[in-house]
């Protein structure tokens, strides 16, 4: 069992999708987004999922938000590479 970030720094090459569903009560979502940002893990046309119980509120250097969805009580936040 790896804490995200030690995965995130160790994660090679790029991805095309990224799943982030962290428990509801912490912020380490925000923080992932922001390590997958600065070290460009995604690939060209690759999407990262935020998973919460709310809307995402504010930016994220380096990806763009582009759709957000409303499932029972998740929000699915879909970011992309800014362009």
């Amino acid at each position: 069992n790896y804490d995200y970030s030690v995965c995130l720094d160790a994660a090679a090459g790029k991805f095309d999708i990224i799943f982030i569903d962290p428990p509801y009560r912490f912020e380490y979502g925000r923080a992932a987004l922001e390590k997958i940002s600065a070290r460009g893990l995604l690939s060209e046309n690759g999407i990262a999922v935020y998973e919460r119980d709310r809307a995402f509120e504010g930016e994220i250097e380096g990806l763009e938000k582009y759709d957000e969805r409303k499932y029972g009580k998740a929000y699915l936040t879909f970011f992309r590479t800014a362009r």
